[in-house]
C-alpha cells in the first residue's frame, strides 16, 4: 500500500521579479507530522507557507494535499483581502 503525504511540495519555485524567493523547494509531509522553518531574514520562509495557504501561487512545481494537485488562482481583477493586527483581540 502506497503512502500518500498530507501535504506535499514539487519543486516549488517563486520569482519577484529578479528576485528568486524559493528555487527548487521540494518537502513532503505526513498527518501528524511537526514542521519548523528555520532561516536568516529573507530567505523564504514566509513566501513558501504563503504559497501553501493560496495567498500566492508557485511559478513553477507544484502543490499536493492529499495526493492531489491543488492550484487556486486568484479570479482577475480580485484582491486578497489583508489582515491587519487587531490589538483589541489580545
Amino acid at each position: 500500500m502506497e503512502t500518500v503525504c498530507a501535504i506535499e511540495l514539487r519543486n516549488i519555485t517563486k520569482r519577484f521579479g529578479s528576485v528568486v524567493a524559493n528555487d527548487g523547494i521540494n518537502l513532503a509531509l505526513n498527518r501528524g507530522e511537526i514542521l519548523s522553518l528555520l532561516g536568516e531574514n529573507g530567505s523564504g520562509k514566509t513566501t513558501l507557507m504563503n504559497m501553501l495557504a493560496g495567498i500566492y501561487f508557485p511559478d513553477e512545481g507544484e502543490i499536493l494535499v492529499e495526493g492531489e494537485a491543488r492550484i487556486h488562482p486568484l479570479p482577475q481583477g480580485f484582491l486578497p483581502v489583508r489582515h491587519r493586527h487587531d490589538p483589541s483581540a489580545l
